[in-house]
C-alpha cells in the first residue's frame, strides 16, 4: 500500500469545498435554490424558533 502525508489526502477535498463554496458564494440562483429546498424540507419555518429555544433552556 502507498503511503500518502495526511496533507495530501485531505487536499482534494478540500479544493472541491472550496471551489464549491465560491460557486455558491457567486451564484445567487444557487443560494435561492438551496433555501426554497431548506424552507420546503422543514427548516426555517416560522414557528418553530420559540420550540427549539424551550428545549434549550430546560
Amino acid at each position: 500500500m502507498q503511503h500518502r502525508s495526511l496533507f495530501r489526502e485531505l487536499l482534494g477535498p478540500c479544493l472541491l469545498l472550496a471551489a464549491t463554496l465560491l460557486t455558491l458564494h457567486h451564484s445567487p440562483r444557487m443560494v435561492q435554490a438551496l433555501a426554497g429546498q431548506a424552507v420546503n424540507a422543514g427548516c426555517h419555518q416560522g414557528g418553530h424558533q420559540d420550540h427549539h429555544m424551550a428545549e434549550g433552556q430546560s
